[in-house]
């Protein structure tokens, strides 16, 4: 046989070996991804196999890094979603707690990979997703509960753990601890900053500001077990531009009141600070400001700055 067919039949081989053991590229088509070369299953579209998501208790749930918490009942995933703890209300910005809460959370789960179960509903109209947290086995949600760092906060229909969010809120109630510590003195209902918190702030009103005043909106709530008399209360941003003052008005217990920018017809949940007499009659710097809230005695309630 002459060389050069020699060599002919020996490259052929070669080829032919190769092409048995080279992988060859996979397409996947959705709800279907591709991981290494073959394809799997998932109908979630969060980039992980149906098949690696389940937990220990065989409930099918989502796995992700929590990245960042936000506060005690907020945090952000690896992927950019931001997830709201489902069940529970941790202290709001500026009243007593918020920072343990948020700091105990922090230590429990941030920068960890956990599992995120969902219940009827998948997000709240700010686009959050609504999720319970279980590390090792554990439920995150009633642990900060039971710890007293949060109270149970159910909103039909994710009732899903209700029983026990509850028994542990039942737990910390009788011990008395952290947010249970009721802010009296003398026998008198103390409203201060254990009561009256920020729920949400939206300083950064949609479109141009100057005219679209009342989608820029503080949101308070009362966290205290008794209304609150906010009657001559005022709130005032950091500039020197006259504050709000409320009118006759008592905020329930558990109950949020929104305070508008612009004008509007108060109500019981609506009041409107209808701030004008200026080239833009925005309140909040979009950059950063600082919130503040004094009692009707002129005492500051609570303070809070951002930065935009």
């Amino acid at each position: 046989m002459k060389l050069k067919q020699k060599y002919a039949i020996l490259i052929l081989v070669i080829v032919i070996f190769i092409s048995l053991y080279v992988r060859q590229e996979v397409a996947c088509n959705p709800p279907y991804i591709k991981v290494g070369s073959s394809c799997c299953l998932d109908q979630n579209n969060n980039s992980i196999c149906d098949k690696d998501e389940k937990s220990i208790t065989g409930k099918i749930v989502e796995k992700n890094t929590i990245s960042k918490v936000i506060d005690g009942d907020t945090v952000k995933l690896q992927t950019g979603e931001t997830v709201r703890l489902l069940g529970i209300n941790a202290p709001e910005k500026g009243q007593v707690y918020y920072k343990e809460s948020a700091s105990r959370l922090r230590e429990l789960i941030e920068g960890k990979k956990v599992f995120l179960e969902k219940d009827v509903e998948d997000k709240d109209k700010y686009g959050r997703l609504l999720r319970y947290i279980f590390l090792n086995g554990e439920n995150i949600n009633v642990k900060l509960v039971r710890e007293g760092l949060a109270t149970v906060y159910i909103i039909s229909p994710n009732v899903k753990y209700e029983t026990e969010l509850r028994e542990a809120e039942n737990k910390a109630k009788n011990s008395k601890i952290n947010i249970w510590k009721t802010p009296e003195q003398e026998g008198e209902k103390i409203c201060d900053n254990r009561c009256i918190g920020i729920s949400y702030f939206h300083y950064d009103a949609e479109g141009e500001d100057c005219k679209n005043l009342n989608d820029e909106y503080v949101i308070f709530k009362n966290s205290c077990p008794y209304s609150c008399n906010l009657t001559g209360w005022c709130v005032k941003d950091g500039s020197s531009r006259e504050p709000f003052v409320f009118p006759t008005f008592i905020l329930e217990s558990g109950a949020i009141v929104t305070l508008y920018t612009g004008c509007g017809v108060n109500t019981d949940r609506s009041l409107y600070w209808c701030s004008s007499g200026h080239s833009c009659n925005a309140i909040w710097n979009n950059k950063g400001d600082t919130l503040y809230l004094r009692n009707s005695k002129g005492e500051l309630i609570l303070s809070y700055s951002y930065s935009g």
